[in-house]
């Protein structure tokens, strides 16, 4: 609704008188200086805010936070106020799949995060639709009457449509700032590859030199579709005619520069995305694979998501390791008793993720009734020696997803 009136609002713009353009322009200008200030002061989280930065602030969008980096320099300026991008660092954005946002673009807002936020495009003429990171904050400075006159169209204005935001609750660290560059080019495509019978490829994310992974639903699954059954227990049911063959699952798989298929993995419901994971100081880039597991009722239901390693040439979901040594998959469920969060390592290193979680207390003999028949469960998970460790801590009580997320202090 907050785009969409914004969008009606561009359009009026051209019937006003020109006192009228001149005083609705410089009110745009206010109202996106405010919305920048309150992004750089942290305050930045809602798919609404920054649709109405991608829509008045142009840039850049790059496939992977570890590619949009590279459009930074080093003392964290962007270069589109900066200085000049060499031709070698073109290069690079170019091969990590940077490109300029152009007028009209549409795209998806997934996660809105505080220095950037996830998004999803479909390129014209394309059949998938790609996700890319975009920054909230380095974007192109504010211009004023006469210098906004002699910008190039592609930084002039842009349309953004606002998505569900990812059903993840994930609230990022401030990421390193970055921007836009000189245009830089589209990713090289990758290889065709025919997807199985009933599948099409719905995304695809950049791999290891080259590979890709690419994420195969239902062919009756489009992107606008999949929006509308995210979160509602996905079935048959809601496809358009009544279609009564049931929902494939999804699938993910890895292709080479070749075109060959290296792995291939059966996800365990329909609906299914993938995401670069604004998680820092791991040796190599990651993904969130969030595969949408939520039953038609109950609180105990929800998108789980699983963290992939590309480097390691695998589709499986990186494994945690206890204090007893044992090790299980590592996964964060956002439902009505449970949610997770990013945050900065407290003594340097990567990041940590901080998973809440509350579930009926079993092992109590006597049931009061109240509060106290559940259990509330505060999770750490971090990044060492190569592996994530998981530290647990557990109290009575209830939490739900309703109240605020608890404090730092509560996390071991």
């Amino acid at each position: 609704m907050f785009q969409k009136q914004l969008q009606i609002q561009a359009q009026k713009q051209f019937q006003m008188p020109f006192t009228t353009r001149l005083r609705t322009r410089r009110q745009t200008r206010r109202q996106t200086r405010i919305a920048f200030l309150l992004a750089a002061a942290g305050w930045f989280s809602t798919p609404a805010m920054a649709a109405d930065l991608i829509a008045t602030k142009p840039g850049v969008m790059c496939v992977s936070a570890q590619a949009l980096a590279q459009l930074t320099l080093p003392n964290g300026e962007s270069r589109s106020h900066g200085a000049t991008a060499t031709p070698e660092q073109l290069a690079q954005a170019q091969a990590g799949g940077c490109i300029d946002i152009q007028p009209g673009i549409t795209v998806n807002v997934l996660t809105a995060r505080k220095n950037t936020s996830v998004v999803s495009y479909q390129r014209p003429g394309a059949t998938t639709v790609e996700t890319f990171v975009v920054p909230n904050i380095d974007f192109s400075p504010v211009f004023t009457d006469d210098a906004a006159a002699s910008q190039p169209a592609a930084q002039k204005q842009t349309q953004a449509q606002t998505a569900a935001p990812m059903p993840t609750p994930i609230q990022a660290p401030a990421a390193t700032p970055a921007t836009q560059a000189t245009p830089a080019g589209t990713a090289p495509s990758a290889p065709t590859v025919t997807a199985p019978d009933g599948y099409h490829v719905i995304q695809r994310a950049p791999g290891l030199d080259g590979d890709s992974i690419e994420l195969l639903e239902d062919e009756r699954i489009t992107p606008a579709l999949q929006k509308q059954l995210w979160g509602t227990g996905a079935s048959e049911e809601g496809l358009p005619g009544n279609d009564p063959k049931p929902l494939a699952k999804a699938q993910l798989r890895l292709v080479s520069t070749s075109g060959a298929i290296a792995a291939t993995r059966q996800l365990d419901y329909p609906l299914a995305r993938v995401q670069p994971a604004p998680l820092h100081g791991l040796p190599g880039p990651v993904l969130f694979l969030t595969v949408d597991a939520t039953a038609p009722m109950g609180s105990y239901s929800g998108p789980a998501t699983q963290i992939l390693m590309p480097p390691r040439q695998s589709l499986d979901p990186v494994q945690y390791t206890t204090d007893d040594g044992k090790t299980s998959p590592l996964v964060l469920a956002a439902t009505g008793k449970s949610a997770w969060k990013i945050s900065p390592a407290r003594n340097g290193g990567a990041d940590e993720i901080q998973q809440v979680a509350c579930s009926p207390d079993f092992d109590k003999k006597d049931s009061t009734g109240d509060d106290d028949d559940f259990v509330t469960r505060y999770e750490t998970y971090r990044f060492v020696d190569g592996k994530w460790l998981l530290a647990r801590r557990q109290r009575p009580g209830i939490w739900e997803s309703e109240q605020e997320f608890p404090k730092r202090n509560m996390f071991p």
